[in-house]
């Protein structure tokens, strides 16, 4: 199940992403709030 806010969708080179993604706007799923969500990726 995703969380209702949204998608993405990329293909990568193999071993080369770096870089954090945001998001910045608060989501309620199932009752939950979630805030100040960040995906980190580092060293690919």
């Amino acid at each position: 199940h995703n969380i209702p806010d949204g998608e993405c969708f990329s293909a990568p080179v193999k071993n080369s992403v770096e870089g954090v993604i945001s998001y910045n706007a608060p989501t309620i799923y199932q009752g939950i709030s979630f805030d100040d969500i960040q995906l980190t990726f580092e060293k690919g």
